[in-house]
């Protein structure tokens, strides 16, 4: 079994699920015209998913993923907690990735414009199906 950050188990199936989400979320930003220029960017106070390029923008994207059991559930939002993957980004997770991207910005000496994203994904593992949702600057006013 797989742990977390804090050193909780998780389980494989949700690991699965989070591994094969950040996957498609780099092929969906590739596709988008992205560079990808760092994935799992990792320090004791926190984690980036995905630090990318676009234009003149660095973009640091979380990632978040539900699994659906077929696509009716899928369409219906059924995920028996009945959250949106995107609704598990809240204040303290954005403190998190507010710290962490500081030292990413330091480390790397970006003096340019950043923004924070956040891809959505919803998978249905057993029909090898899911719906990627892209949603920009999440802490503009």
């Amino acid at each position: 079994m797989a742990s977390n950050k804090d050193n909780k188990p998780i389980s494989t199936t949700t690991a699965r699920t989070g591994s094969v989400g950040e996957a498609l979320a780099v092929k969906y930003l590739k596709n988008a015209g992205f560079t990808v220029i760092e994935t799992n960017y990792r320090k004791k106070w926190g984690e980036l998913d995905i630090v990318a390029r676009n234009k003149d923008i660095i973009h640091f994207i979380e990632v978040k993923t539900n699994a659906y059991r077929d696509k009716t559930a899928l369409s219906q939002g059924l995920t028996g907690d009945n959250w949106q993957p995107e609704d598990r980004v809240h204040a303290h997770k954005l403190r998190q990735i507010e710290k962490t991207l500081e030292t990413w910005i330091m480390e790397n000496g970006w003096e340019g414009e950043w923004q924070i994203d956040v891809v959505s994904v919803r998978l249905v593992h057993a029909d090898a199906y899911a719906v990627v949702d892209h949603i920009k600057n999440i802490t503009e006013a």
